[in-house]
């Protein structure tokens, strides 16, 4: 019975840490759009910029 327990929270322990993985990885790639979008805002604001 105590084995079956142990299973049990190692998985849930090993899915708890791929759901915060998964996370972290989708938090990345909005920051990464994000930077993206704000470079390309500020290239368009020089082009447009009166001299």
């Amino acid at each position: 019975m105590m084995y079956a327990v142990g299973e049990i929270v190692l998985i849930v322990i090993g899915i708890l840490i791929a759901v915060e993985i998964n996370n972290w990885n989708e938090s990345k790639k909005s920051d990464a759009k994000i930077t993206s979008a704000l470079l390309l805002i500020k290239d368009n604001l020089k082009k447009t910029e009166p001299n």
